[in-house]
């Protein structure tokens, strides 16, 4: 499957090049979405520009975290964890003496 990919992305490439677009291998990565666990370590072998691709459990696409296990636990729990930081310094923010005070007449 790998010397597949591998050939399919060197058509890419040179279909990149012929129209002058430049792919980041830095920025590029390879996921594996399956629901198969023997799958879950499995570490690719594709390449780029002869630059060996990195390969992420856990992408993030357009602000979406992509989860390899089909589901949206990565993306809901990176949601959760935004919300209480800010939740946090909110509240340190407000302190104890904010608000209405109880003895106003």
């Amino acid at each position: 499957m790998e010397s597949q990919l591998n050939r399919f992305l060197v058509n890419i490439q040179e279909c990149a090049d012929n129209h002058k677009i430049t792919f980041k291998v830095s920025k590029s990565t390879v996921s594996l979405f399956t629901t198969n666990r023997h799958l879950y370590n499995y570490s690719s072998g594709l390449f780029l520009t002869s630059e060996r691709l990195n390969y992420s459990k856990c992408p993030t696409y357009l602000g979406f975290t992509l989860d390899s296990e089909v589901n949206c636990d990565k993306h809901i729990e990176k949601i959760v964890d935004k919300a209480r930081k800010r939740r946090k310094i909110l509240k340190y923010l407000s302190g104890r003496d904010w608000g209405s005070d109880a003895s106003t007449e």
